[in-house]
């Protein structure tokens, strides 16, 4: 899971809390804008995984996050094994 989570937090927008060298807590920004991530172990398939959410695809397409998961993965000697597409998620509604 640990490892899962530092490639959500290589890539999520929000990044990751780091300590600069005065060792005071910084954001580390992640590599995608408009990119909400987290990983976890799922027990069942004996696999780790991370599951984005992307809230403007127009400012981080779908094939960009893919590409920087896979790129994070193998920086961390991992590789991506397989991809999901869960849902396209939420409509507005002018009235």
């Amino acid at each position: 899971m640990r490892r899962a989570n530092s490639v959500a937090f290589d890539i999520r927008e929000n990044g990751r809390k780091v300590k600069n060298e005065k060792g005071e807590e910084i954001v580390q920004p992640g590599t995608c804008k408009s990119v909400k991530a987290i990983g976890w172990f799922i027990e069942e398939y004996g696999i780790a995984q991370v599951s984005m959410n992307l809230t403007n695809i127009n400012i981080t397409p779908l094939h960009i996050a893919f590409d920087e998961c896979v790129k994070s993965a193998y920086n961390r000697g991992m590789r991506v094994t397989g991809s999901e597409l869960v849902g396209f998620g939420s409509f507005e509604i002018a009235y």
